[in-house]
């Protein structure tokens, strides 16, 4: 136990040690445009929403009403986003936020990936050694920029740990729950790539496994195996469904962007957009040299250890027993297979990932190479416990005190030389100052060793010279690759335009409170879709979202700029620089800042408005823009769908009603984002419209009767109303994430009832423990071994 307890101490301070001198000089992960502009204004919102009680289902600030609920890039019931609990702040603190997240997600990744190499059977001061490796890659440290991508990948090691588990002890409980909990945590963190390489890993790795098992004769490990995957299966889809279904039933409404085209729904990748970002072959030695000389969205570089570790691995392949062999050939080569599809064309493996479902969905032949990077620490974590065993055979005769120490005397001038070399090599590859060894105090973490052995002398563990020598070779991985983290002057964040956006809005919002419209924005310098971004941390909705994919829709109406049609969905005011007009001739200067002057416009709607008057019928939004782009009175009329014609007869009314709209009262009982409840009274039957985007998961209440909404205007929601007194209720909960989201929070109580049960049983009725054989020579059958 002090062994173990000491190497997952030590871990834990290798990476405090690596990550204190980033927290000290104020140091950010990935401050540039999708941060600043993407993902820091949207977490913000959705912890803003969360905080005061609201479920953020769609985020009002973002593409006229965005449907996070939908969106493959984060779901919002992601356990360690700490929506609900964690205030992201505004535009600066925001970054800083997103940074603290990444670096504590960097600690569970490290402890995931030192639990998936003992669920191998793997030594704690080599799961130490290996883990150190996954942790500080240059992969690793290019992915923490995006939170959701570091957040979900942060769960692939423990995922393949269950796989492990899974395969040594089918049916056995802590398997099915590391391989089930892990890939619903994976899932919820982003539904997207992680997602494709894990069900990638898994088929291949289980597929492998069942016909290993069948090699062997062993039908009744087969048939466990398969009704294990189906629990495991379950607790996945009970955690995931609530993001994973949505996005699937939704996403066939969306347009992804990618670089300079687009795809739409389930549409494959265009060729020539599927090799961005892939390796050259005169690149693979970035494997080993120089962890900042390749790296743009992925990295080769593990560096002299795993290159050590995984020739070492393969030298003593034969010393394994059967189980380990196969564990190391498969996810060898599936690590293999990783690395030579990130050189896409120039090896011919992007020919065949264009026809592989879902591993055809990214576009950069470099994501794959987290692939490699988990396979090179598994690969590495046996090579280093070979060694240890060699060296502990060979020394058998020896001194103790000599036995003990002299490995760690060997592997502490191995690793001065592997220092001199990182040197040595990125002097000669010109890599920019921060991204040299020992860099933004990368030195520090040399200090871990000693600290190691005060630990383990303090409390007398006899493996602390060992776990000193695992900290020298991790100490010394982390100082040759420094964080890739900037100081906040060298942001996107701090550049002028920015600021100056930033600074105008905030003046704005000193003048004028956010209510119930909407701000546009008319800019040749600082482009409108940031502005509206910046907007939303000032409680200003806008129209824009940079965020992909995104609804089509809601992108398509991104891009009308008829005056009218914007003022009808909500604009009140239009912020223009010096050189730009409204385009509404009737708007008025309200206030002029730094040369940028806002308009308001003489009407727009606001949340709600009853109308009496149809304008006319469509049939699609092409007619629509063509018919009502040129103004309509959208306060007293509305256009509805040719097909709801039948529905709304007899209450609106072909000709003008002048007089009707002054014997109309609207009340606003309660407003929040995903209620409104308002009593109408008119003399006139009519529609009440309700001036958020539509879709399906509006609900409608008319005097406590459920009614189907109407598509109002193209884009509107509405509900008939009959004369005299209504109180109507407008409610935002999308019944397939509703239903989900029940099953989600009922498979978090009945996990942790389940483990609390399985910990009692083992606090109170222990078994007796059986000890497993070490070293070389057959094991027993999976369906026999204990845990």
């Amino acid at each position: 136990f002090g062994h173990e307890l000491l190497a997952l101490t030590g871990l834990m301070l290798l990476v405090a040690l690596r990550f204190f001198p980033v927290l000290a000089d104020h140091r950010l992960y990935g401050p540039f445009g999708d941060n600043v502009f993407i993902l820091g204004p949207m977490f913000a919102e959705t912890a803003r929403l969360a905080l005061h009680g609201v479920f953020p289902y769609y985020l009002p600030s973002f593409g006229t009403g965005f449907p996070v609920f939908e969106s493959p890039e984060y779901c919002v019931c992601y356990p360690f986003y700490f929506f609900g609990l964690l205030d992201y702040g505004g535009p600066l603190q925001s970054l800083y936020t997103l940074t603290y997240l990444a670096i504590f997600h960097r600690f569970l990744f490290a402890l995931n990936l030192y639990g998936m190499l003992r669920c191998a059977r793997i030594s704690p001061w080599a799961a130490f050694a290996s883990a150190s490796i996954g942790v500080f890659a240059r992969n690793t440290e290019l992915y923490a920029s995006w939170i959701t991508i570091t957040a979900s990948y942060t769960w692939m090691p423990l995922l393949i740990g269950g796989a492990i588990l899974l395969l040594r002890f089918p049916g056995r409980f802590w398997g099915i729950l590391l391989l089930g909990g892990s890939a619903g945590l994976l899932a919820l963190a982003q539904a997207a790539q992680p997602v494709s390489h894990a069900l990638f890993f898994c088929v291949i790795f289980f597929g492998a496994g069942m016909v290993w098992l069948i090699l062997r004769r062993d039908s009744t490990a087969v048939v466990r195996l398969i009704l294990s995957l189906a629990a495991a299966g379950a607790i996945a889809f009970g955690l995931a469904a609530v993001s994973a279904v949505p996005v699937l039933l939704g996403i066939e409404r969306m347009i992804r962007h990618i670089g300079e085209g687009f795809v739409l729904g389930h549409q494959a990748i265009p060729w020539e957009q599927f090799n961005r970002y892939q390796l050259t072959l005169t690149q693979l030695p970035g494997i080993l040299l120089g962890p900042g000389w390749v790296g743009a969205v992925g990295s080769p570089y593990v560096g002299p250890l795993g290159v050590v570790g995984v020739a070492s691995a393969l030298l003593f392949f034969r010393r394994l027993d059967s189980m380990e062999r196969f564990l190391v050939s498969v996810i060898g080569a599936i690590g293999l297979y990783a690395l030579l599809s990130a050189c896409g064309t120039h090896l011919g493996f992007a020919y065949l990932n264009y026809h592989l479902p879902l591993i055809n969905k990214s576009r950069e032949a470099v994501r794959h190479l987290v692939l490699f990077l988990i396979a090179v620490v598994f690969l590495a974590g046996f090579g280093f416990d070979q060694i240890g065993n060699f060296v502990a055979e060979r020394g058998a005769g020896r001194k103790p005190r000599l036995r003990v120490w002299l490995p760690v005397l060997v592997m502490f001038l191995i690793a001065i030389a592997v220092v001199a070399w990182e040197l040595w090599a990125s002097a000669h590859l010109t890599l920019p100052v921060e991204l040299l060894p020992l860099r933004q105090g990368g030195w520090l973490v040399l200090l871990l060793a000693p600290i190691v052995v005060l630990l383990g002398l303090l409390f007398r563990v006899k493996a602390t010279p060992v776990l000193a020598l695992a900290a020298i070779l991790a100490s010394v991985a982390s100082a040759i690759s420094s964080p890739w983290t900037f100081h906040l002057y060298s942001s996107t964040y701090a550049e002028g335009e920015n600021l100056r956006s930033l600074e105008i809005l905030s003046a704005i919002r000193d003048k004028i409170e956010p209510g119930d419209f909407r701000m546009d924005f008319r800019d040749q310098q600082f482009h409108f879709f940031s502005w509206g971004m910046n907007a939303s941390y000032f409680g200003f909705n806008s129209f824009y979202t940079q965020l992909t994919p995104q609804p089509y829709d809601q992108f398509r109406f991104s891009q009308v700029h008829e005056p009218y049609l914007r003022a009808m969905m909500g604009t009140r005011y239009v912020l223009c620089s010096a050189e730009e007009k409204p385009t509404d001739p009737g708007a008025k200067v309200r206030l002029e800042v730094q040369g940028y002057k806002l308009f308001e416009n003489a009407a727009y709607m606001g949340r709600l408005a009853l109308v009496h008057t149809l304008a006319g019928t469509v049939k699609d939004e092409n007619q629509f823009i063509t018919e009502a782009g040129g103004g309509f009175d959208f306060l007293k009329s509305a256009y509805i769908q040719e097909k709801d014609a039948s529905r709304v007869e007899g209450f609106l009314s072909k000709a003008s009603m002048e007089t009707s709209a002054v014997n109309d009262r609207l009340y606003v009982i309660r407003s929040s984002t995903n209620q409104v409840v308002a009593v109408v009274e008119s003399s006139q039957p009519g529609v009440l419209v309700l001036n958020e985007w539509f879709i399906p998961a509006w609900r409608a209440k008319v005097n406590d009767d459920s009614k189907p909404i109407l598509r109002i205007n193209q884009w509107q929601v509405g509900v008939p109303v009959r004369a005299g007194k209504n109180v109507v209720e407008f409610t935002y909960r999308p019944s397939v994430f509703w239903g989900l989201l029940i099953l989600n929070r009922v498979t978090w109580l009945l996990l942790a009832a389940l483990v609390l049960a399985r910990a009692v049983r083992l606090l109170f009725f222990p078994l007796t423990p059986i000890r497993a054989g070490q070293g070389a020579g057959p094991i027993p059958s999976p369906s026999q071994e204990p845990l």
